[in-house]
């Protein structure tokens, strides 16, 4: 019974690292098509030495490109609830966890509240990821409530 348990935690952690590997990716390209848009230069760095992913552009940035993050990841996160609202939770909301600093630019406060939000969607997204892989069935869910 633990092997099924281990299998389904590594799934979990799988899934997880997937889904936050494809939202740091194409947040990061959303800032780059942005500002090769608007004619500038830009380079994407997706880890460097104090394990930092951002992308420097060659010209000052702008609204759009700081907010060019959201340009793939939000289709992306849309996309996912194809495959169940869980996975589509876990990206969006990391999507605006990673996102607060782009907010920053605009409003402070903002960025913290969506910051605050998107670690809500993915604690939500991974409780239902949980539950969908080790469902709990109801009579023991009973004994399990009645033992606290």
């Amino acid at each position: 019974m633990s092997a099924m348990y281990a299998r389904k935690f590594v799934a979990l952690v799988a899934i997880t690292i997937a889904i936050t590997a494809a939202v740091v990716i194409l947040h990061e390209l959303g800032h780059f098509a942005i500002a090769t848009s608007e004619g500038c230069q830009a380079k994407i760095t997706l880890l460097d030495a104090d394990m930092q992913t951002y992308t420097t552009v060659a010209c000052r940035p702008t609204q759009a490109i700081e907010l060019g993050g959201l340009l793939f990841t939000v289709p992306f996160g849309v996309l996912l609830l194809a495959f169940g609202r869980k996975y589509s939770m876990i990206a969006l909301g990391f999507n605006l966890a990673v996102s607060w600093s782009d907010f920053a630019l605009i409003s402070t406060s903002a960025a913290y509240a969506l910051a605050a939000a998107g670690l809500l969607m993915i604690i939500f997204g991974e409780n239902m990821i949980v539950n969908s892989l080790i469902p709990i069935d109801a009579p023991r869910a009973a004994e399990i409530a009645s033992s606290d």
